[in-house]
């Protein structure tokens, strides 16, 4: 349904494969499909903001427009990505991911380092929702706030999970209230 596509998420075993190892996608009948995106993301593997790759999928608030990245973030070179708070708004999702890949009812582990930017120490949150789940009034199913240091040092923040029985999960980093804070070297391990 091209008015409302749906996202599909996949497990693929690459245990097996040689370096020239290709993925295709094949339909029956002349039905025909439409592929927006495909998303390939290792288990485990880092969103650090370095690259095009990491960066990409990462939006801003009920925009399109990409999540604020600048530098300054965990290591070399350097790149975070900057949840922000408006003092007008209680909740500010401002740096998201949708399309990230979480397979229904198994347990994954979300890694994250913090530091705050500002002096207002305001709470940070992380949450990960189905789609489906929250237009149909289910909870998330991780919701955690944190206050990043003082300090402006990072710290590592890590929040285990399972998912419900849905395919299309993202994952949201906001800030309540005024204040900024850096987040990167973001990882999803599936347990």
């Amino acid at each position: 349904d091209p008015v409302n596509p749906k996202m599909y998420t996949f497990e693929i075993d690459t245990t097996p494969c040689t370096e020239d190892a290709q993925l295709r996608f094949y339909y029956k009948d002349d039905a025909g499909i439409i592929i927006h995106r495909v998303t390939v993301q290792k288990s485990g593997a880092y969103w650090d903001f370095e690259n095009y790759d990491t960066r990409e999928d990462w939006r801003k608030d009920n925009d399109e427009g990409h999540a604020t990245i600048t530098p300054d973030g965990y290591g070399w070179p350097g790149y975070a990505a900057i949840p922000y708070g408006e003092p007008s708004k209680e909740w500010n999702e401002n740096c998201m991911n949708r399309a990230i890949a979480l397979l229904p009812s198994k347990s994954y582990t979300l890694y994250f380092y913090a530091r705050r930017k500002s002096y207002y120490g305001n709470p940070s949150y992380v949450l990960v929702r189905s789609k489906t789940a929250f237009s149909q009034g289910e909870n998330n199913v991780l919701y955690r706030e944190f206050t990043p240091p003082s300090s402006g040092a990072w710290q590592l923040y890590s929040y285990t999970f399972t998912t419900n029985n849905y395919h299309d999960y993202y994952v949201s980093f906001g800030q309540k209230w005024y204040g900024q804070y850096y987040i990167d070297s973001i990882r999803l391990v599936k347990n």
